[in-house]
């Protein structure tokens, strides 16, 4: 077996190990992200069961509405601090021009 077959072998090799460890490593932080959504936007329609919520939701029952959760470093009194609206995204659409 000549060097050049050997490491075209070894270069094949090498990028099919770290194109699964990218897809293993994916799927793991795809999991962890999704949690990370409770403190996104949401909306709620008629028929779906309220939010957990650290006051009675006061919403006209009929329609649907878009809420979020209020971050406590926003000032909300708890992690339930239900808000109407969509949150403001404070980030560009490029996450690393973020501070």
């Amino acid at each position: 077996m000549n060097t050049t077959t050997r490491t075209l072998k070894r270069t094949i090799t090498a990028a099919l190990l770290s194109g699964g460890v990218a897809v293993a490593w994916g799927l793991s932080l795809g999991a962890g992200t999704a949690q990370a959504d409770a403190f996104g936007n949401h909306q709620w329609c008629p028929g779906q069961t309220l939010p957990q919520a650290d006051a009675p939701i006061t919403w006209d029952m009929g329609i649907c509405h878009d809420w979020h959760y209020q971050s406590v470093r926003d000032g909300a009194p708890s992690l339930y601090h239900v808000v109407e609206g969509v949150y403001p995204n404070p980030c560009p659409p490029f996450a690393f021009l973020c501070p």
